[in-house]
């Protein structure tokens, strides 16, 4: 396929730059991170009183013939919360006020842990990665409202350059040869991670890392990139505007040594807590429309569409991103942390 050389030096190296910033301890980034906290602050796992399972697919940059997309699934739980009918249907409630409200008040009950994990696959033409990270996080109440958790997460990440199916006009590229020899075009990793988290049924917000610690497992010389350690904190808030209106605005901001600071901001209005519309803009980069729906405070669908302003919009028509997600074990219908 002669007509894919034109390409190939663009699309390796597009990979390579993933593999230094992004696939080097970060996790691909989606519009709609918000509905997906744990994923960028392990302190966050657990947060939801039932098992929350997300999917995600993301189609990037389609003005080009090769596959450009992402996609995830995750699966975060709770263990040691208190069910909610502990409190609600307590005697003590009319029988001895008092000792109730110790009890509904007592900071140990409501001490929980969270786990979870994500696996994510990311294709831009010939470069394919694949990761699975495991999270734990504890949360301790700080009064009937307020929790803090501390969380950590650990991942491991694989990448992979396959040339099969690309031709090249020179037999012997020296480039291509050397990545050829870089073990195969394959790399091995662990990333480490924390996170912490402050939050209530009207707030949140998360300050984490990103590779902080990593190893490489193999990989040749030519894939030794450097590291690069990122910061980010997350805020979100609900303003309710009546009784069956919401407002949701929220934000990310992020520091590393390769981008500097760099930050995101997002807001949604919500109807009936079923239907939802909002914008999101990161700096100089992307203007985005969001949209979902939830029925049943059981099943949601969360779509965004997103404009480029950069450089990157002579390659795309636009960003599509999908996110189903379905709360099992979700006995009395809690409604999710939709922020």
């Amino acid at each position: 396929m002669i007509g894919k050389r034109k390409n190939i030096v663009w699309l390796l190296s597009l990979g390579l730059v993933i593999l230094g910033f992004n696939g080097y301890g970060q996790q691909q980034t989606f519009t709609q991170y918000y509905l997906n906290l744990p994923s960028v602050n392990p302190g966050f796992t657990g947060m939801e009183p039932y098992l929350d399972v997300k999917s995600a697919f993301r189609q990037r940059w389609n003005g080009f013939e090769d596959k450009n997309n992402s996609i995830y699934l995750s699966g975060y739980a709770s263990l040691g919360r208190t069910s909610p009918t502990v409190f609600k249907n307590n005697s003590l409630r009319i029988s001895s006020p008092e000792a109730y409200d110790k009890v509904a008040n007592s900071g140990s009950l409501k001490r929980m842990h969270g786990i979870g994990g994500m696996v994510t696959s990311q294709t831009v033409g010939p470069f394919k990665s694949m990761s699975a990270n495991v999270n734990y996080a504890y949360h301790l109440p700080l009064s009937r409202s307020l929790s803090l958790s501390m969380g950590t997460g650990v991942r491991y990440i694989n990448y992979d350059v396959n040339l099969d199916g690309y031709t090249f006009r020179e037999e012997s590229d020296p480039f291509i040869d050397r990545l050829k020899g870089s073990n195969g075009g394959r790399l091995q990793q662990f990333v480490g991670d924390f996170g912490i988290a402050l939050y209530s049924d009207k707030f949140y917000m998360g300050f984490s890392s990103a590779n902080l610690v990593s190893e490489n497992m193999s990989g040749g010389e030519l894939l030794q990139l450097d590291r690069d350690v990122s910061y980010h904190a997350l805020v979100g808030i609900q303003i309710d505007l009546g009784p069956i209106i919401n407002f949701y605005p929220g934000g990310r901001l992020s520091y590393s040594d390769l981008h500097g600071v760099t930050w995101e901001a997002n807001a949604r209005i919500r109807y009936s807590k079923m239907i939802y519309l909002g914008l999101a803009y990161e700096n100089d980069v992307k203007a985005s429309l969001l949209f979902g729906l939830t029925f049943e405070n059981r099943y949601s669908i969360n779509y965004s569409y997103d404009y480029y302003f950069n450089e990157l919009k002579e390659f795309t028509t636009g960003n599509h991103e999908f996110t189903l997600g379905i709360a099992i074990f979700n006995k009395y219908s809690t409604p999710a942390r939709l922020w």
